[in-house]
């Protein structure tokens, strides 16, 4: 879900659970922010993405250059 805007908009339709954590805490907006994909992270906030969130060792800096 982390590069492409169309793929996150599918599977949320689907009802994929956009704040679902990795074995590390990592959610599809880390994801999308570590591959600067502004678009799908700009999909993810509208639907509800926890931009607060951080991984299992407390880092979420990504997230934040991507949402300035």
């Amino acid at each position: 879900m982390c590069n492409s805007k169309e793929t996150a908009e599918f599977l949320i339709s689907c009802g994929a659970n956009i704040n679902e954590e990795d074995k590390n805490g990592r959610t599809p907006l880390h994801y999308a922010a570590d591959k600067n994909s502004k678009e799908t992270a700009e999909v993810l906030i509208l639907h509800g993405a926890n931009i607060s969130k951080k991984d299992k060792w407390g880092r979420n800096r990504s997230l934040f250059s991507i949402i300035k």
